[in-house]
C-alpha cells in the first residue's frame, strides 16, 4: 500500500512538473526537451520541439528522433553533466543530420520527480547565427548574433552598468516595458539583499577575473514582488572595443520555492522518523496514542488532533488534543456520519477543505472549517484513524497528508507489534493452562476461549481426525448446533484441504471456492490451520468471518501458534491416556493370569484368554486347536456370533497351508512371535489371497475367513483383509494351536509394543492345550491300569502260588499309577504358575532392557535359572509317566560320547579317558540316549568331588554293543544299589530321584539293558548294552513305548 501511495504521490508530482515545464517553455520559440540518460528516451518536449521533430516523439529514443541514428551520438553530452559534473551546465554546438541546421545545446542535469536525474536541454537554432557570425567577421553586426540567443531574459550591459538591450522575456520577467528598461542602471532592478554580491561579480567579469559560470540573485518586479533568477553572463567587445556584458536570466522562483518546501518537509519527516523509534518501544496503547498525538501537535504543527481506534463495529475516539472540552465519540462503521468513518471505509485519506459543505462532518470543536482524516492501516486492514482539524478553510496541503500518512503507518506498525506481543504473551499463558487440562473437552473449551477472547475470532471451531473422517468437536459463535463429519479423501471442506496438505488454508472469498461447506449464515472468508505434531495431523482450528478478506498472514501465524499449543496438549493427553490404559492393561494382564490359573476346564480357560486379549484392543479373537499335522480339531472364539463361528469352521485352511504360513517364507512378516500379513503387500495378495498380479488392491476383494465389521471410516492403516496370527507352542517347540486376531478397536496396524503383552497369553494358551491333552492321556492310562487290576483279581484263585508276587506287582502298578497321576497334577498345577512367572520375567526383560542394572539382571537370571530347573523336574515326571516315542537315527559310539562330553563340564581334577570306537554303526534315538549318558557321566563327576578318573569305553559283543562307564569315586553300598532304579529315591540334597529310572526306561525302550556294579570307596562301573540292529516295527523308524509298559510287563509276565 505504501508503494501505491508513493506511486500516486510521484505521479502527481510528475504531472505538476510537466505542467510547469509546459507553461514555461511552450511560448519559447526554441526546442526545449527532457531526456532519460539511461534509456535515451524523450520525457518532455515543448511545442517547438514537436513541430521540428514530430508530435509523437515522447518515449522515443533521442538519437533516433533528433539525428536519425541507430545508436547514441558519439558527442553525447551525458558525461559532461552527470556523475561528478552534476549541477554543471554544458553547452555545445552541432549540426542536425535531419534538417541540416546548426544548434547550440545548453544542457544541465535536473532532479526528476520519479527519482534520479534527467537531462534538461535547450537547443537554440544558431544556423542563422553562424551565418551571422561569418558575416560579422565582415560587417561586425554584433547585435544580430546576440538577439538570436533568445533563451530566458537577455540583457546587454555596458561597463557603466547601463542596460543597452533587453529582449521581450526581460520585460515579462520584470514587469517593466522595454523602453523603461533600456538605458537604466541594471542595479536598480536588483534586490538590496543580493545587490553587493552581484555587483562584485559583474566588476570581476569586466576585469577578466574568473567567476562562477552561473550565480543567483533576486530582482524586484514592478509590482514590488521579488523573484529569484539564475544568471549566466559573458563579456564581449563591440566593434569599438568596448567591453559589454551579455547576461541571460532564468526565472528560478518556483524552483527555489519547491526546494524550500522540500527542505521543510525533509526536516519534519526526519523528526517524525525519530519519533517512530519511540513508538515501536511503547508498551501500552495509551503510550502509542500519546506519542502519536505529540508528533501531530509538536512536530507536524497540527493544533486540533484526534486518535481514533476501531473496536468491533465502531470507530472510537481514544484521545484528542487542542479542544477545550473533553468528549467521547463512537461512530458506527456501517453508518454515513463522520469524515473519519469515510477514511475507514475507503482505506484512503480524506481531505475536506470546507466541512460546512460535507454532510458527513461530525462537530467536535468550535469554529472548525477544514479536516484531514488518514487511516491507520497495515496492508488492507484498517486499525483506526489519525484526524486533524483547523479553523481555516483549506488549511491542509498534500504535504500535510503525506506526512500524516507516514505517521499513521508508524502508528499502525506500533499497534500491530503491541497487539502481537500481547497476544503472544496471552497464548503462552494459555499454553500453560492447556498443559493442566484433564480431558479433550477441556482442551477444546480452553482453545475456543483463546480463539475468541485472545485472537478475537467471532466464528471459531475445532475439528479432529477420527479414522478417515474429520469430525467437528466444538464451536463458538454459530447460531445453530452443527454436526459435521467430512471424509478425508473427499474434496469438500476447506478444513479437509488443510489436513490433506498439512498447511494453513486461507480463503479470502469462500464464494469462489467450491470446497466450502456452509456452517454459519453470511460467512464470506475462512482460515483453516492444521493441528499437528511433526507430520501427524490431529485436527484443524478453523475460523470464519462475514467480511471479505478478514484474515491475513498475521492471523495465520497466531492461529498456527495456538494450533501448536493445542497439538502439544492433545498429544500429551493422549500419551497420558495411553500410559493409563497400558497400566490398566498390565494390571488386567496380571489379574487375567490369576483368573486363568483358577479355571480348570480347557475351553473355559481358553475363553478367558480370548476375552482377555479382546481387552487389549481386538474385537475378534480366535484360538484354534491343532494336531500334529496342524489340522484344526476345535476352536474357541470371542467376538464372533454362532453363525460366524460356523462360517469360520467351514472356511478353515488345511494344516499344510498353516505349515507354510509358519515357515521361512513368511519370516519377514514376523513381529516378535506374531505374523502380520498386510493386504497392501503385493506378494501377500498374490500368494496368500490368490489375487492376480496387477490387480489393484481397491478392486480385489477376497475373504478367507469371516468378513470384517469395521466401517471404512474406522480404519486408519488397518485393512479388513490384513491377517494377524501366532502359533501356540509348548516349551519343547510343539505347535498345539494358532491364535488369530482381527478388527482392531483403534483401526491401526499392530506394533511390536502393542503385541509384547499378548505374547504371555500365547504361552498360557499353549500350556492349557498341552495340559488338557496330557490329562486325556493320563485318564486313558488310568483306565488301562484299572482293567489290568481287574484281570489280576480274577486270576488270584487260579494262580495262588503267585499271589504274593502278584500282590507286590499290583502295589508297584498302583505306585506307578500314583506317579502318573502325580506327574499329571504337577504338570497341570505347577506349569501354570511357572508359565505366568516365565511370561512376566520375559516381559520385564523386554520392557526394562535399557534400564537394568547388574542387580536386576542378576535377579532375573536367577528367576530364569530356577524356572528352567523347575521345568526340568516337571519334564522328568512327565517323561517318566508318558509314552516314549523313539526317533531312530544312525550314529556310532564315539560320536554320541563326544556330544555327551561337550555337554557335561569335566573339572580339571578329574582325568577323562574316552576309549570309544567309531564302530559299529547303531540305530538309536540320539537325543534320549544322549540324555541318559549325560545323567550317568554327571553322576560319575559328582561322585568324585576330590578328583579321580573316568574311563568310557565301547566294544562289540556279538550282535550287541556295550558301553562301559568306570569311575574312581566314592562308590555305593548294597542298600543303595537295590533302590537306584526306584522313582523318587535320591541320595542328593537337590533332585527328585528320576534320573536313573528315566535312563533305564530310555535304554530298555531300545531293547537294551543297564547294569551297575559298585564298591564303596573304590568306584562304580555302569554297563549299557544295545542291540546293533534293533527290530523295527511295521510303519517306519518311529517306535512307541507306552507309559511304564516295559516295567509292568517285565514284572507281571510269568
Amino acid at each position: 500500500m505504501k508503494q501505491m501511495k508513493s506511486y500516486d504521490t510521484t505521479k502527481e508530482t510528475l504531472s505538476h512538473t510537466l505542467e510547469k515545464l509546459s507553461e514555461l517553455s511552450e511560448g519559447i520559440n526554441e526546442p526545449i526537451y527532457v531526456l532519460d540518460p539511461r534509456t535515451y528516451k524523450v520525457l518532455f518536449a515543448n511545442k517547438k520541439t514537436r513541430e521540428l521533430f514530430g508530435k509523437d516523439i515522447i518515449g522515443k529514443k533521442c538519437y533516433k528522433v533528433f539525428q536519425n541514428l541507430n545508436r547514441p551520438c558519439a558527442s553525447c553530452s551525458n558525461k559532461h553533466i552527470f556523475g561528478r559534473n552534476i549541477g554543471k551546465t554544458y553547452s555545445c554546438e552541432h549540426q542536425n543530420r535531419k534538417n541540416k541546421r546548426w544548434y547550440r545545446g545548453l544542457y544541465k542535469a535536473i532532479k526528476w520527480p520519479k527519482g534520479g536525474y534527467v537531462k534538461y536541454g535547450i537547443a537554440v537554432d544558431i544556423t542563422e547565427q553562424r551565418k551571422a557570425e561569418e558575416a560579422l567577421k565582415k560587417s561586425e553586426q554584433l547585435f544580430r548574433s546576440i538577439i538570436e540567443n533568445s533563451y530566458g531574459a537577455i540583457l546587454i550591459i555596458d561597463d557603466n552598468f547601463k542596460i543597452i538591450y533587453a529582449n521581450d522575456e526581460a520585460t515579462r520577467m520584470s514587469g517593466y516595458s522595454k523602453n523603461t528598461i533600456i538605458n537604466q542602471d541594471f542595479r536598480k532592478f536588483i534586490d538590496k539583499e543580493t545587490l553587493a554580491f552581484t555587483q562584485e561579480l559583474y566588476l570581476k567579469d569586466l576585469k577578466g577575473e574568473k567567476t562562477p559560470s552561473t550565480h543567483e540573485f533576486k530582482i524586484v518586479q514592478k509590482n514590488g514582488e521579488k523573484k529569484d533568477v539564475e544568471v549566466k553572463s559573458i563579456v564581449i567587445k563591440d566593434k569599438l572595443g568596448r567591453r559589454l556584458t551579455v547576461a541571460q536570466l532564468i526565472d528560478i522562483t518556483e524552483r527555489k520555492k519547491i526546494e524550500k518546501e522540500r527542505k521543510i518537509f525533509d526536516e519534519r519527516l526526519s523528526a517524525l522518523n525519530m519519533y517512530a523509534q519511540n513508538l515501536n518501544m511503547a508498551k501500552t496503547m495509551v503510550k502509542i496514542c500519546k506519542l502519536t498525538l505529540d508528533v501531530m501537535e509538536k512536530i507536524l504543527g497540527f493544533e486540533f488532533a484526534d486518535f481514533f481506534i476501531i473496536d468491533k463495529r465502531e470507530l472510537c475516539l481514544l484521545e484528542h488534543r487542542g479542544f477545550s472540552k473533553n468528549f467521547a465519540v463512537k461512530l458506527p462503521l456501517d453508518g454515513n456520519k463522520g469524515i473519519t468513518v469515510r477514511a475507514v471505509k475507503t482505506g484512503k485519506p480524506v481531505l475536506v477543505p470546507d466541512v460546512t459543505k460535507d454532510k458527513a462532518y461530525v462537530k467536535g470543536g468550535e469554529g472548525i472549517h477544514s479536516e484531514l482524516a488518514v487511516p491507520i492501516k497495515v496492508g488492507e486492514k484498517v486499525l483506526g484513524v489519525l484526524n486533524v482539524e483547523d479553523k481555516k478553510l483549506n488549511a491542509f496541503s498534500e504535504k500535510d497528508k503525506e506526512l500524516l500518512e507516514i505517521l499513521a503507518s508508524h502508528a499502525a506498525i506500533a499497534i500491530i507489534n503491541l497487539k502481537r506481543q500481547e497476544k503472544l504473551s496471552a497464548l503462552n499463558e494459555y499454553g500453560q493452562s492447556l498443559d493442566m487440562a484433564k480431558s479433550m473437552e477441556e482442551i477444546y473449551k480452553l482453545t475456543l476461549n483463546a480463539m475468541e477472547k485472545i485472537l478475537g475470532f467471532e466464528y471459531a471451531s475445532i475439528l479432529v481426525v477420527e479414522g478417515k473422517m474429520l469430525c467437528l468437536m466444538a464451536n463458538r459463535g454459530y447460531s445453530k448446533n452443527l454436526d459435521l463429519k467430512l471424509p478425508l479423501d473427499g474434496d469438500k471442506g476447506i478444513t479437509v484441504r488443510a489436513v490433506q496438505t498439512g498447511k494453513p488454508v486461507l480463503v479470502q472469498d469462500i464464494s469462489k471456492d467450491s470446497a466450502y461447506v456452509e456452517g454459519g449464515i453470511g460467512i464470506r472468508s475462512e482460515l483453516a490451520v492444521p493441528i499437528k505434531i511433526g507430520h501427524k495431523i490431529l485436527g484443524v482450528l478453523n475460523v470464519e468471518s462475514k467480511e471479505l478478506a478478514a484474515f491475513d498472514e498475521e492471523y495465520e501465524k497466531l492461529l498456527q501458534i495456538l494450533a501448536s499449543h493445542a497439538a502439544t496438549a492433545m498429544s500429551n493427553l493422549k500419551r497420558r491416556d495411553r500410559l493409563r490404559k497400558f497400566s490398566e492393561r498390565l494390571e488386567y494382564l496380571m489379574k487375567s493370569s490369576t483368573e486363568i490359573m483358577h479355571v480348570k476346564e480347557m475351553h473355559q480357560r481358553l475363553k478367558v484368554i480370548a476375552k482377555a486379549i479382546q481387552k487389549f484392543g481386538w474385537r475378534r479373537v480366535v484360538i484354534s486347536l491343532r494336531d500334529e499335522k496342524l489340522e484344526g480339531t476345535d476352536l474357541v472364539a470371542a467376538g464372533l456370533t454362532k453363525e460366524e463361528t460356523e462360517l469360520l469352521l467351514k472356511r478353515k485352511a488345511p494344516g499344510s497351508v498353516w505349515k507354510e504360513r509358519l515357515g521361512p517364507k513368511f519370516e519377514r512378516f514376523k513381529i516378535g512371535e506374531f505374523y502380520y500379513l498386510p493386504w497392501c503387500d503385493v506378494w501377500i495378495r498374490e500368494n496368500v489371497h490368490g489375487v492376480p498380479r496387477g490387480a489393484s488392491p481397491e478392486e480385489a476383494t477376497t475373504y478367507a475367513g469371516v468378513p470384517s465389521k469395521l466401517a471404512p471410516e474406522e480404519m486408519i492403516d488397518w485393512h479388513p483383509q490384513d491377517m494377524l496370527y501366532a502359533p501356540l507352542c509348548t516349551p519343547e517347540g510343539k505347535i498345539v494351536g494358532i491364535l488369530s486376531m482381527d478388527d482392531p478397536v483403534d483401526g491401526r496396524k499392530p506394533t511390536r509394543e502393542s503385541l509384547i503383552p499378548l505374547e504371555l497369553f500365547l504361552h498360557q494358551a499353549a500350556i492349557t492345550i498341552e495340559n488338557a491333552q496330557l490329562i486325556d492321556r493320563l485318564k486313558e492310562a488310568g483306565k488301562q491300569l484299572e482293567e489290568y487290576a481287574e484281570q489280576l483279581e480274577q486270576k488270584v484263585e487260579e494262580r495262588t502260588y503267585q499271589l504274593r508276587k502278584s500282590q507286590e506287582q499290583l502295589l508297584k502298578a498302583q505306585r506307578f499309577a500314583v506317579i502318573g497321576e502325580l506327574a499329571g497334577m504337577v504338570g497341570h498345577d505347577l506349569r501354570n504358575p511357572l508359565t505366568s512367572i516365565s511370561g512376566a520375567e520375559y516381559y520385564l526383560k523386554k520392557r526394562l532392557h535399557h534400564q537394568m542394572d547388574n542387580k536386576i539382571k542378576e535377579m532375573l537370571e536367577l528367576i530364569e535359572k530356577n524356572i528352567a530347573y523347575s521345568n526340568k523336574i516337571i519334564n522328568d515326571l512327565l517323561d517318566y509317566s508318558r509314552e516314549i516315542e523313539l526317533e531312530l537315527t544312525q550314529t556310532n559310539p564315539k560320536s554320541i560320547i563326544k556330544e555327551v562330553l561337550a555337554i557335561v563340564e569335566i573339572p580339571d581334577n578329574i582325568q577323562m579317558e574316552n576309549l570309544t570306537a567309531a564302530k559299529p554303526k547303531i540305530m538309536i534315538d540320539v537325543e534320549k540316549i544322549k540324555r541318559a549318558f549325560v545323567n550317568i557321566v554327571r553322576n560319575a563327576v559328582e561322585a568324585m568331588p576330590k578328583g579321580g578318573k573316568l574311563i568310557i569305553e565301547s566294544r562289540k559283543k556279538g550282535e550287541s554293543l556295550e558301553i562301559i562307564f568306570t569311575d574312581t569315586g566314592m562308590g555305593m553300598p548294597k542298600r543303595t544299589l537295590e533302590k537306584i532304579w526306584t522313582p523318587l529315591f535320591t541320595t542328593k540334597a537337590k533332585g527328585m530321584g528320576f534320573g536313573l529310572p528315566i535312563c533305564k526306561r530310555f535304554i530298555e525302550a531300545h531293547s537294551g539293558s543297564i547294569f551297575v556294579e559298585s564298591t564303596p570307596g573304590k568306584g562304580t562301573t555302569i554297563k549299557v548294552t544295545f542291540p546293533v540292529k534293533p527290530k523295527i516295527k511295521e510303519g517306519g523308524e518311529k517306535v512307541w513305548v507306552k507309559p511304564l509298559e516295559s516295567s509292568l510287563l517285565t514284572m507281571t509276565k510269568t
